[in-house]
């Protein structure tokens, strides 16, 4: 639905309804720290409609056109470098943990894994059941579920690989339980 137009008081020229004044007429304002940092708090966590300057084929030729092989080559060594360092991967998960990540939803109530848990787990007891869910059969790769709800226990006997219907069950039935 288009929005409704009128004339301008000043100019006569065409304007949005909601405005004072025409683009034309309207003055310009003084961008300060204060209103910058006001406009970034009133607009955090809204949706955008605007593409990004990289999406625009103009601008994306231009970051494309400058750079050079060896800028490349300069910035796969060093992620490759900071990808090995321990400490540069814990630094860069802090700074997006709890609070600070964007998707966080005052969630901090959850229980971390004990050591030696990792993809090697998950990746033994989707074999041991043949990629299905134990529950319903379904194939494909789904969650790994610890049959008596602690997150200590890594105990092949204690994993079974299930699907997200089936895992929020059998979550349901301990919560039932305690």
């Amino acid at each position: 639905m288009p929005r409704k137009k009128v004339p301008c008081p000043e100019c006569g020229q065409m304007k949005k309804a909601e405005a004072k004044v025409c683009r034309d007429c309207s003055q310009p304002y003084e961008r300060t720290i204060e209103h910058c940092e006001a406009m970034s708090q009133a607009l955090k966590g809204k949706r955008h409609n605007w593409r990004s300057g990289s999406t625009r084929p103009e601008v994306a030729a231009k970051i494309a056109a400058s750079w050079t092989p060896e800028m490349r080559q300069a910035a796969q060594k060093r992620g490759l470098l900071r990808a090995a360092d321990r400490t540069w991967r814990d630094l860069i998960a802090l700074s997006v943990s709890g609070q600070l990540n964007p998707n966080y939803q005052g969630k901090d109530n959850a229980t971390p894994y004990a050591p030696g848990w990792g993809r090697l787990h998950k990746r033994l007891i989707r074999e041991r059941n043949g990629y299905r869910c134990v529950d319903c059969g379904r194939e494909g790769r789904f969650d790994i579920h610890h049959i008596d709800g602690s997150k200590d226990n890594h105990h092949p006997d204690n994993l079974v690989h299930v699907c997200r219907k089936c895992h929020k069950a059998r979550h349901r039935i301990l919560a039932a339980r305690c």
